[in-house]
């Protein structure tokens, strides 16, 4: 091969862009792996979150479970009867009692 001094220079232009063009691409893939990660990371720890939110969710769902059978429960006892409504009635209320504290 008989190259002359400007094909050789040529040459060596173009592989200097060429080397400078795959620094470029390089460092651009870099930054995309970084993203990537960053974005695996966050899903991951947005994964864990919606794992909690949903075991707090049927947590509270088993709560007002457990609250709206109280509710139901004390709806369905009976109230006082009225024989026991009268015995409370009747008993003497001195309205002359008065209650001092001693300080």
């Amino acid at each position: 091969m008989h190259g002359t001094s400007s094909e050789i220079g040529t040459s060596n232009k173009e592989l200097r862009q060429r080397e400078s063009k795959l620094k470029r691409l390089e460092e651009e893939l870099k930054k995309e792996k970084a993203s990537i990660s960053d974005t695996l990371k966050d899903q991951s720890r947005l994964k864990t979150y919606s794992v909690n939110m949903e075991a707090k969710v049927k947590e509270l769902e088993n709560s007002n479970r457990i609250l709206r059978m109280k509710i139901v429960g004390t709806q369905n006892q009976p109230s006082d009867s009225p024989t026991e409504t009268r015995k409370n009635n009747s008993l003497p209320q001195n309205s002359n009692d008065e209650t001092k504290l001693s300080i």
